[in-house]
């Protein structure tokens, strides 16, 4: 996103910075992906709940991976922030 103009400080691109800082944050604290007895769950902050097939792993680097989740309409593709207490979380 780029802004054009002549002021050293530009209100609207604070404003746009703020509120994609609230809805990052907002996302990353409520948004979770575990394995529950067998079945895998989704959780997104402005979805319910889902069950989703077996997630394949597609990139791996450090504590970050990325899966391949597909649900009964939908193929999402996820960014986990691996911990070693939790498998997938």
């Amino acid at each position: 996103m780029g802004y054009e103009g002549n002021k050293a400080i530009s209100i609207p691109g604070i404003v746009v910075g703020c509120i994609f800082i609230v809805l990052l944050a907002y996302t990353l604290l409520y948004s979770f992906f575990e394995k529950s007895q067998n079945k895998y769950l989704l959780k997104l902050p402005y979805r319910t709940q889902m069950e989703v097939n077996k997630p394949i792993l597609i990139a791996k680097w450090h504590m970050f991976e990325i899966y391949q989740l597909k649900s009964e309409f939908q193929s999402y593709s996820v960014l986990v922030f691996s911990r070693k207490k939790n498998e997938y979380r």
